[in-house]
């Protein structure tokens, strides 16, 4: 069974989205930059672009986010002043 972690993405509206993953890769300064569960204790601050919430082996949706920052600690919380899945982004210019 693949390990888990709980994730949080808050925009200042409403809790965007809270489950389980077993990665974040989301868009830093430096690049993008993965997190998974067991992670060491972190503050990042997020630039704007395309984050991806895997929750299984190869399952992942992307999230576009406005920058923001990221906090992990014994769980991943965004911070993003604005979020919208891409398949909803897609669905929107259909």
């Amino acid at each position: 069974m693949e390990r888990t972690i709980p994730l949080k993405i808050l925009t200042p509206d409403q809790l965007f989205f809270s489950g389980d993953v077993t990665m974040v890769v989301v868009p830093e300064l430096s690049g993008e930059e993965g997190y998974l569960p067991e992670h060491m204790p972190i503050l990042k601050m997020l630039v704007p672009g395309d984050a991806k919430i895997y929750t299984g082996k190869n399952e992942y949706r992307v999230l576009r986010i406005d920058g923001g920052h990221l906090t992990v600690a014994d769980e991943i919380q965004i911070f993003t002043p604005k979020a919208v899945w891409e398949d909803d982004r897609e669905a929107q210019n259909a």
